[in-house]
This record gives structure tokens, C-alpha cells and sequence, in this order.
């Protein structure tokens, strides 16, 4: 009996994670599932509660991902830190995640719960082309996001912040958000019609609910193969 006077609800806004501008509140009521992408797509937060709120979060991580990124590949091969969904064979995982039959080759001979020494480090971040949280932002963020970051820039170096926010003029690029959205949804589906049939789950169905959340969750039946442990 979750009243809105009780608070806590999730909180959805508008792409780019600087936006004020609020999608939808979502009330934490008993037996709801919400599924989206934690991404540069998907700004949220939890507001404030004033009734006892119990959630369970759960982290889905996709390993082709990982493998772009140091801490994210060394997550990998840490049963520590990331499970294998439905118990899985974490090397077969590992495999799968890879886009070549060279990276393949590498990954199947990497030793499992390793911590990679300095030399690994500098190999496999040339082979995987590794980039920094700050590189990923980067290819992700939008016109607006620069032009914000342009203007805290400029009022850090002591220019008025008023007019360093009136000035900040976001720069058109052809590349749109909705642009962005339909070319992670298309890679999903490609990689799906990739598998063969007996490796896609069939206790999901396909789920768009565009109108709702905006998130596009493309299809449950890519589910990735980690899953975060706390």
C-alpha cells in the first residue's frame, strides 16, 4: 500500500546525465520489476523515502564490454566480483565474449582468478584497446554534455558563471541521441541473431516499452552472461 507521499521513488530523467528533466517517477511497489540500462542513455536516482523501502538491485554485465576496459577485464576473471548467470562455465564465457578468433585464442589461455601482472597489462590492453571511464563518456555524451562541460571549464577559469552557461552553445552533430539509441539496439540484435539457437534463453520474452521508460531494452533474450556480486 505504497502511497506517493511516502517518497522513494525511482526516478528516470531525460538523456544526458546532466538533464534536469524528468521522464517518469517510478513508486516502489511491492513485486515491480524495473530492467534498464545503467548508461549515459539513462540518468537516474532514488528520491527520498519516508516509509521503510526495500529493494533488491541487481547488475548485469555484459563481458564483450568488458573486455574495452582495465578494472572491467580484470573484473572478469574474478569470481570475487562477477558470478557467472545460471552457473556457467566462466571460460566459455570469457570466449564467447570475444569478438575474434584471435581474442578467443588469448582468452583461453589466460589463467582464471589471476591478477594480471604489468607486462598482461600493457599486452592486453593493446590487443583489447583498452579506454579509460573518461574515453567511454566521451564517445557517448552529447552536444549539450560539452556544452556544459565547456562552461563549468570557464567559470573554474573565473569568468561569470552566468555568462559562461548563457554562452554555452551546444554544437549540432549529425549523430543524435535516438541515433545512438538504435545503433546499441541494432548491435544487440545482431549479436543475438549471431548465437545459435540452443545458447539463447527462452524464458524471456522480447520486451520494448518505449512509451514507459524510453530505455530500450532491445531483447531480453541477450542476456548477458555476468552478473556483479557484493
Amino acid at each position: 500500500n505504497w502511497a506517493p507521499a511516502h517518497g522513494g521513488c525511482l526516478r528516470i530523467f531525460e538523456p544526458p546525465m546532466q538533464s534536469f528533466q524528468v521522464k517518469r517517477d517510478l513508486e516502489p511497489l511491492w513485486n515491480r520489476l524495473v530492467v534498464f540500462w545503467s548508461t549515459q542513455e539513462v540518468p537516474h536516482e532514488v528520491l527520498s523515502a519516508y516509509k521503510d523501502r526495500l529493494a533488491v538491485s541487481v547488475w548485469y554485465i555484459c563481458g564483450r564490454e568488458s573486455l574495452h576496459n582495465m578494472e572491467a577485464f580484470q573484473r572478469l576473471f574474478s569470481p570475487s566480483k562477477l558470478r557467472c548467470i545460471a552457473n556457467r562455465d566462466r571460460r566459455s564465457c570469457l570466449v564467447r565474449a570475444a569478438e575474434t578468433a584471435a581474442d578467443r585464442e588469448v582468452l583461453s589461455q589466460l589463467p582464471l582468478d589471476t591478477i594480471l601482472s604489468e607486462s598482461q597489462k600493457s599486452s592486453l590492453g593493446f590487443r583489447f584497446k583498452w579506454r579509460g571511464e573518461e574515453d567511454i563518456e566521451r564517445a557517448h555524451e552529447s552536444s549539450q554534455d560539452r556544452a556544459i562541460r565547456k562552461a563549468i571549464a570557464q567559470s573554474l577559469a573565473g569568468q561569470c558563471p552566468q555568462v559562461a552557461f548563457e554562452n554555452a552553445k551546444p554544437t549540432v552533430h549529425a549523430e543524435t541521441q535516438p541515433a545512438r539509441l538504435e545503433q546499441k539496439r541494432n548491435g544487440y540484435l545482431q549479436h543475438r541473431e549471431a548465437l545459435p539457437a540452443k545458447e539463447l534463453p527462452t524464458y524471456f520474452e522480447v520486451v520494448e516499452d518505449e512509451k514507459t521508460m524510453h530505455c530500450c531494452v532491445p531483447s531480453l533474450q541477450t542476456l548477458p552472461d555476468f552478473q556483479c556480486v557484493d
